[in-house]
Parts: C-alpha cells; sequence; structure tokens
C-alpha cells in the first residue's frame, strides 16, 4: 500500500494504527491503478431525544415532546428526571389529547 506524502516513520505509524483492532474510519481514494490515498473521515453523530409513555387512554405508545407546547407548558431541563419539579407532570397525549400525569425517569 502507497501513502503519498508521508516519510517512512509516518507510513509505518499509519499502518500500526489501521492494523489495530477497531482501526480508523477511513475512506479510500483511488488516484490511480497503482496510488491509493487514505484520507481520515470523521462519521457524524446525532442527538436523538425523546419522552416516551404509554397513554392510559388510547395505549399507544408516544413521544410527549411530540405535543406542540411541550416546552412552554412544563420548566425543567432534558434528562431531569426524580426532582420535585418531574414528578406528576401534567401531559396531554399528542395523539387522542387525554390528560394525564407522569414522573420522569431517566
Amino acid at each position: 500500500m502507497v501513502f503519498k506524502g508521508l516519510n517512512k516513520s509516518a507510513e509505518n505509524e499509519l499502518k500500526k494504527i489501521i492494523d489495530s483492532p477497531g482501526g480508523l474510519p477511513l475512506i479510500k481514494t483511488t488516484k490511480s491503478e497503482s496510488e491509493l490515498s487514505l484520507t481520515r473521515r470523521p462519521i457524524n453523530a446525532t442527538w436523538s431525544i425523546s419522552l416516551d409513555c404509554n397513554c392510559p387512554e388510547c395505549k399507544e405508545d408516544i413521544d410527549l415532546l411530540d405535543g406542540p407546547d411541550f416546552w412552554e407548558m412544563h420548566d425543567f431541563e432534558i434528562g431531569e428526571h426524580e426532582t420535585k419539579r418531574t414528578q406528576n407532570v401534567e401531559v396531554i397525549c399528542p395523539n387522542c389529547e387525554h390528560e394525564f400525569s407522569v414522573n420522569l425517569s431517566y
């Protein structure tokens, strides 16, 4: 394997990293049939936040954050749980509009 623009020491270090368990997330780009250039490319990680429960009325699995006014109606932080303001929280099912209480957990 040829690493264009690297000295022998850097090339050996890169080969050790690539061959190690897990290696690096690499993408191969062919510049010619006899030459390969390797470029490290970061992978995106996307946050996904939900507040899930079952509605006692319609029995659907729901994400309370889907309600249009959820954050306007409540004063707590994402991930906050088992505090006075996260117990007996009044919510509205975004599917059937049933009102009920929940205790937030993490």
